[in-house]
């Protein structure tokens, strides 16, 4: 009896409801998207989807559309993919904050690295100390390496140094693996093809300790992972492509870790 009538209750409840607070319909990605062959490709696919997700503010409903494709065999992973969206979220509302609270830490914080990244000056340390969560905050710390080695066009000492001049500790060490990331990650934007040819290629001529180091090899490796769409036998052609043998095995560690993370997500 109980049960009936707090159904029945809840029932009348519901329709009652304006019809602006019942609950959204999810978003639909594009299938012919979905099905491209390399994560470049279904960027620039995705880019109209994205645009309206910022226009209507519909930021959190367009990442579970994302993780929901990935849990349904549809993407290998949207992580990339949620940088490209905070990109398009962050040049829309032009507020840091607000374009942090559009989107939560789904596809693995990828929204939540993409908005410092694209954040500009106004991506600090102080932005993160903000952020609600341990979880958030080390995902801020890691984006403003993106961030530092963007502003630095791509110098990776200057970068680096930034990290340890503004942060300390575990932050500062997350926001160097952000710029060791990003230092593969700006190749990915030029296409495959174009990935395959210069990536190998992204920690020539550094000079970096030895975690820094072994890093640097292994994001190029990951970063093919996302590229070709989790497809080691591509990521290891690419890997086969780096000049020394140490960078070729840590570029190939990179994208088996990269693989494993992907199986266990």
């Amino acid at each position: 009896m109980f049960r009936t009538v707090g159904i029945g209750v809840c029932a009348l409840a519901v329709l009652a409801l304006p019809a602006t607070a019942r609950p959204a319909r999810p978003v639909r990605l594009p299938t012919q998207c979905l099905r491209r062959s390399t994560e470049p490709e279904i960027a620039k696919c995705l880019r109209p989807t994205f645009r309206r997700a910022a226009a209507t503010r519909r930021v959190g409903a367009t990442l579970d559309a994302l993780e929901q494709a990935v849990r349904s065999g549809r993407l290998d992973d949207c992580h990339a993919l949620a940088h490209e969206l905070a990109h398009v979220v962050v040049a829309r509302v032009r507020g840091v904050n607000r374009a942090l609270a559009l989107g939560g830490s789904q596809c693995s914080d990828g929204y939540q690295h993409g908005v410092v990244e694209a954040a500009g000056v106004r991506a600090d340390p102080a932005l993160c100390a903000r952020r609600r969560s341990e979880d958030l905050r080390d995902a801020c710390h890691h984006a403003l390496g993106h961030r530092y080695l963007i502003e630095a066009s791509y110098d990776v000492p200057a970068a680096l140094a930034r990290c340890r001049e503004r942060l300390r500790g575990q932050a500062a060490e997350r926001c160097t693996d952000g710029v060791m990331m990003e230092n593969s990650m700006q190749f990915m934007r030029l296409g495959a093809s174009l990935y395959t040819l210069h990536a190998p290629h992204a920690c020539d001529g550094l000079r970096l300790d030895g975690r820094l180091r072994e890093t640097c090899y292994e994001e190029i490796g990951e970063v093919a992972m996302f590229v070709f769409r989790h497809r080691l036998a591509r990521a290891r052609h690419v890997c086969a492509r780096v000049a020394v043998g140490y960078g070729r095995r840590a570029c190939n560690a990179g994208a088996r870790a990269e693989l494993e993370l992907s199986r266990s997500a």
